[in-house]
């Protein structure tokens, strides 16, 4: 699949990302092409937490996720967490613990959270503090945030996942699973499905930069600024 832009999955639908260069990382993707500000910019470095966002089951930090590896993923940023214009189960939660103050450091903590209980629906103390860890908030203290946690205990939560799993398999059925190539200007980004495949783009394209984890590509963007790769090429792989 060759052409100059991308289909990302977040929140249940799919979005295309245009003239796209797959080296942006996903946080800029999603506060500056797909208008999703709720991750917030902060250290870039992946220390803070305040870009959290989910793919698939992981949580991660969105400035260090190089935007075109999430591509055929399901994105879950905290704009996902409840339908248009409600308050989720953990959002209602963090309002009634006083859990949020300056509100910066909120929308990381409250998708790890959710992304938590999901997987815990009673966490006791040590639980939450090791799933929050990578979360830094300079206000509350983090007791509040744990009181909240702990307050939706055993309750029966139906979170974006739940409610939409039939339509998000049945949209990532229908995502081709071939190899994709990505063109933009003199660059190329290559997601080869196949060893084989990837060894005969490596022998034409020996400077290529690999994107699988993507941190130190991830770097040089958002500490160096540096927006275009050095290389005339981009290697990544998908198995």
């Amino acid at each position: 699949m060759s052409n100059d832009f991308y289909t990302l999955k977040v929140n249940g639908e799919n979005h295309q990302v245009l003239d796209a260069w797959t080296g942006e990382s996903l946080l800029w993707v999603l506060r500056e092409r797909l208008g999703f500000p709720g991750a917030k910019n902060a250290c870039e470095e992946g220390e803070c937490g305040s870009c959290s966002v989910r793919i698939d089951e992981e949580i991660v930090c969105s400035c260090l996720v190089l935007a075109g590896s999430a591509i055929d993923q399901e994105i879950t940023t905290i704009e996902g967490l409840a339908p248009e214009g409600e308050l989720g189960d953990v959002q209602q939660a963090f309002i009634e613990a006083g859990a949020v103050q300056c509100g910066f450091c909120t929308p990381g903590l409250l998708v790890t959270i959710d992304h938590l209980l999901e997987e815990n629906q009673n966490p006791d103390d040590l639980t939450v503090r090791e799933a929050i860890s990578g979360n830094l908030c300079r206000c509350t203290g983090y007791q509040p945030i744990i009181k909240a946690a702990k307050s939706l205990k055993d309750k029966n939560k139906t979170d974006h996942f739940t409610k939409s799993k039939k339509n998000t398999i049945n949209l990532l059925k229908k995502i081709n699973n071939k190899s994709i190539v990505i063109y933009n200007k003199d660059k190329k980004y290559f997601a080869p499905r196949y060893v084989q495949e990837l060894i005969k783009i490596l022998k034409k394209n020996i400077d290529a930069d690999f994107l699988s984890g993507g941190t130190d590509m991830s770097l040089r963007v958002t500490k160096e600024r540096k927006i275009e790769p050095n290389e005339n090429s981009l290697s990544g792989f998908i198995f």
